[in-house]
């Protein structure tokens, strides 16, 4: 007898309970291959087990969400993104699926919508959660689908600004990037000058109305 193929999945949320939870829920007609806590882990992960699609939280530590799943995309095109987030900003359903996102699952939802927006996004198919009203879609509509923000910085500097906002130390995020410091003091100066921030606490400020933080 052939055996059916089940689509791999890896799971991505910095809340462990949760990303747990999700496991044994999606298993019976999914294959979950992998459970990733940041943003990082989740880029370890897919490019470790090739799934066909990532369910992705966007606040997460160290690389939040949208990041790590615009790097995605650039490294495996067809893996199909699912964000699960509780946010539900017309701002952020936007710079998803500028990135590249096939479905967006607000936190609040029922199960059954996550399993709508697998199969959809499987299929190639787009999927927004019923919690997003028709305020929010009409606002999305009108929105550029960009981020322009992070156009000014490149991955390395959105990786640097997001360890820094966090509270990390400049030697911390130098080992964890195994960088030196002085190239992260380097970056951190190119941040604040392309996002016209003049202190630390201007640039917590920026993050928090990104949504990184």
């Amino acid at each position: 007898m052939a055996t059916v193929y089940r689509p791999r999945i890896v799971i991505a949320d910095d809340h462990r309970l949760l990303a747990q939870v999700c496991k044994p829920l999606l298993e019976p007609e999914f294959d979950v291959v992998g459970i990733a806590y940041d943003g990082y882990e989740l880029l370890e992960s897919a490019i470790k087990l090739k799934p066909d699609a990532a369910i992705v939280d966007i606040a997460m530590p160290r690389l939040n969400g949208l990041d790590a799943g615009e790097h995605l995309k650039r490294l495996m095109p067809g893996i199909k993104l699912v964000f699960m987030t509780g946010a539900t900003s017309a701002r952020v359903v936007a710079e998803a699926f500028s990135i590249g996102a096939s479905a967006y699952v607000v936190k609040s939802a029922g199960t059954e919508e996550l399993f709508i927006a697998l199969r959809k996004a499987l299929k190639g198919q787009s999927f927004i959660s019923s919690a997003i009203t028709g305020s929010t879609l009409d606002l999305m509509t009108t929105q550029k689908l960009e981020r322009p923000w992070s156009k000014r910085l490149t991955f390395r500097q959105r990786s640097i600004f997001q360890l820094l906002v966090e509270g990390r130390s400049m030697k911390e995020a130098s080992s964890f990037l195994n960088i030196s410091v002085s190239a992260i003091s380097f970056h951190k100066y190119r941040i604040m000058k392309r996002l016209g921030a003049t202190t630390n606490s201007e640039l917590v400020q920026i993050a928090i109305r990104k949504g990184i933080v």
